[in-house]
Parts: C-alpha cells; sequence; structure tokens
C-alpha cells in the first residue's frame, strides 16, 4: 500500500502541473502576422505567434488554452495569477511586475524569444513629415501608436505628443488620413500587411526604423514558482520551434 501511494505521488509531483490547460493570453486586436483576427474568439489561421507556442508546447508536454482580451488586461490577469502568461511582449522593465521573461545571465535571452520585429514611422505622401533617425519634425499633430504599444515611452523620450487612444492598425491609419495624426508608429509587419491587403498607396514609411525589438512570451510569477522546470522548458521550445518553423509560417500567413 505505501508503495502504491509513493507511485501516485510522483505522479503527481511530475503531471500536476499539467493536468490542468495553462492559460495564456493574447490580444483581441490583430496584429499581423502574429495574433490573426479581432474579439474573443481564436480565427482558424490564429497567427503566426499562436502556431509557434502550440508547437511548442507539444514539445514540452504542455497542455495550452488561449484566451482574448485588450491587452492592458492580458497583463493585470497575468499578474493577479489568472493568466499563466501573455504574449507577445517587448522587455521593459516595468513590466515584470506583472510576470516573467526567459533570462539568460539576468538579460532577456532572445534565443527564447518569438519574433523580433521594427517600429516605424507612417506618415501620407503628401505630409512634409521627415525623420533623420534621431528626430521626427514637421509634425503639427501627435503622433500615433496602438494603445500599450511599449514605443510610446520612447516618442514621448523624444519629446514627441503621443496619441494612444487608437486600438489597432485600422483605426490608427483612418485617423492618420484625416490628420488627426501627423504620423503613425507602429510594427512594420502590421502595417505593411494592412496597407497592402487594402491597396493604399498614399502613406508612406519612413526610414530607418525607429528601434528594433525582441518579443517574448511572458509566464506568470505564480506559474514559473510553481513549477520553474516545465517553465524554462516551454521557453527553450519555443526558440527552438522558432528557429525551425517561423520561416515557413511567415510564407503561410504572406499568402
Amino acid at each position: 500500500m505505501r508503495i502504491l501511494l509513493g507511485i501516485v505521488l510522483v505522479t503527481v509531483s511530475l503531471h500536476g502541473f499539467t493536468a490542468e490547460p495553462v492559460r495564456l493570453g493574447f490580444s483581441d486586436v490583430e496584429n499581423f502576422p502574429y495574433q490573426m483576427g479581432n474579439g474573443e474568439q481564436l480565427a482558424p489561421a490564429p497567427g503566426v505567434a499562436v502556431e509557434l507556442i502550440r508547437e511548442a508546447a507539444a514539445a514540452a508536454d504542455v497542455k495550452v488554452s488561449f484566451v482574448r482580451m485588450p491587452a492592458q488586461r492580458l497583463l493585470v490577469e497575468m499578474q493577479a495569477g489568472r493568466l499563466d502568461g501573455a504574449f507577445i511582449f517587448s522587455y521593459r522593465e516595468e513590466r515584470l511586475q506583472y510576470g516573467l521573461y526567459p533570462l539568460h545571465q539576468g538579460k532577456p535571452d532572445r534565443q527564447r524569444r518569438i519574433a523580433s520585429n521594427n517600429y516605424s514611422f507612417y506618415k501620407m505622401a503628401t505630409s512634409d513629415v521627415a525623420w533623420d533617425g534621431a528626430q521626427l519634425t514637421n509634425g503639427r499633430a501627435p503622433v500615433g501608436i496602438n494603445f500599450s504599444f511599449s514605443i510610446g515611452e520612447d516618442l514621448k523620450k523624444m519629446g514627441l505628443t503621443v496619441d494612444d487612444g487608437g486600438r489597432g492598425t485600422e483605426q490608427n491609419f483612418a485617423k492618420l488620413r484625416l490628420g488627426r495624426i501627423s504620423a503613425y508608429a507602429t510594427l512594420e509587419d502590421s502595417a505593411d500587411a494592412f496597407l497592402r491587403r487594402n491597396s493604399i498607396s498614399n502613406v508612406v514609411k519612413l526610414e530607418p526604423p525607429i528601434v528594433v525589438r525582441d518579443y517574448y512570451l511572458m509566464l506568470s510569477r505564480q506559474y514559473v514558482e510553481a513549477d520553474k522546470a516545465r517553465a524554462e522548458l516551454l521557453w527553450t521550445r519555443l526558440g527552438e520551434v522558432r528557429t525551425k518553423r517561423a520561416a515557413s509560417m511567415y510564407e503561410k500567413y504572406a499568402d
């Protein structure tokens, strides 16, 4: 009887944290090609980030379920432990109050990132707004960003006025065309895809990029503390899957 009880306890210790799906959240606003569709439901083709995490979780023997909600709520829910993780987020020290990133020697481990992407400025082709890589000039209205995007802090440090009222790419490009913002600072992959899909030719991208950022799956402190080995394995498998599979996934979504 003691032997059987011991076996049961070992089994629980090994698998107890994977019996229930790990709840991972991502934004309810499309961010092509990483998170597709809008609203609470997963799109049939949910995006590169979702697919990479699914494959990494399977490789780590972790069951996952996905939920969608506004970006700022993701962080609050993860901080409270109601979400086990959230994506995709660039590294910011102030976000450490909400959850944890994969680290190597105390710094973000870019080998275990989901993706890298450029932030760039977009303006109307007829606008005299100019960008030299250090200063944005001739802007008579605020610079638009998606709500909660980390690029806002960079822009404020440049002395720019930021309008973060737009929830996504479509809203902010509409504001740009209406003249409510002088430029739109956002992720290139999302913006370029939107312009192509909608055959918009009177908006131009300014070079060089504002900044290049890595993006990660964050995990809650509660989840990592409960099973640190499993959390580290999930991050590691995610980096491995990204290296092997991301290129083909990008091609699929580009088509």
